[in-house]
């Protein structure tokens, strides 16, 4: 019996975010030992759940909906202050507002930032 195994897929809004999250060396020098530790784990803990309203609900990381500016994307702890910020995958007919997360299975990295300063 083979064992099948349904992950999140993660993407990357730029070459340059993927570059950081994808290389801990180039994370430690970009934002410190700390965050670079942090980000890896955070990422991985998303990809080990099959959808997005499965990561919402263990509240690893402390994962939270944004709001603002910012409507529709979420944000995950790193450290006290540095957060990384990705959106749901959504098709273009669906709405913010109506989504179900439990269908999503695909994320976009924004960025990691401090965004409460600045």
């Amino acid at each position: 019996m083979d064992i099948i195994f349904k992950i999140m897929y993660i993407v990357f809004n730029s070459k340059k975010i993927k570059k950081v999250c994808e290389n801990f060396e180039l994370a430690k020098k970009k934002h410190g030992e700390v965050v670079a530790k942090s980000l890896i784990k955070r990422l991985d803990q998303i990809k080990a759940f099959p959808e997005l309203g499965d990561f919402i609900l263990s509240r690893l990381g402390h994962c939270h909906p944004l709001e603002g500016s910012r409507k529709g994307q979420f944000a995950v702890d790193l450290d006290k202050k540095k957060r990384l910020v990705f959106k749901p995958v959504i098709d273009e007919y669906t709405k913010v507002g109506e989504l179900d997360f439990y269908k999503v299975k695909k994320v976009i990295v924004l960025e990691v930032k401090n965004y409460h300063h600045g």
